[in-house]
């Protein structure tokens, strides 16, 4: 990709099949069984990683419903060693400067919910 031209595209993924890489540099995540409420006793993680190095990702949740727990001890999303989120509101989007992340979603065997998480290119590094 050339500095300053953004190829644009979409992907969706079904995560019933939890431990996978992603190298695509725009893509989508969806939470297993996705529009439908996640299962219980779910151990996924997700790993993005993209090719060119010189590329920075950034990481949105638009859709977001894990049961809400004290220091989301229950179900959570945690990108790399960042703090686990849960509950109903959407976290803040991530920026990373380099080009992977590792994305764990947990499940425990009460309530359950719906994740829908994008990732993008946040810009090239020259």
């Amino acid at each position: 990709m050339s500095p300053g031209k953004t190829v644009e595209y979409r992907m969706k993924y079904r995560s019933e099949i939890c431990n996978r890489i992603h190298a695509e540099p725009n893509g989508i995540i969806l939470s297993p069984a996705f529009p439908d409420v996640y299962p219980p006793n779910m151990d996924c993680l997700i790993k993005i990683q993209l090719e060119d190095v010189g590329l920075k990702l950034a990481i949105f949740f638009s859709k977001f419903e894990l049961e809400n727990s004290q220091n989301c001890i229950s179900d959570y999303v945690q990108i790399d060693n960042g703090p686990k989120e849960c509950g109903n509101f959407p976290p803040q989007p991530f920026f990373k400067n380099s080009n992977s992340a590792d994305i764990k979603f947990r499940s425990n065997d009460a309530l359950t919910g719906k994740i829908h998480n994008i990732w993008n290119i946040r810009e090239r590094v020259n």
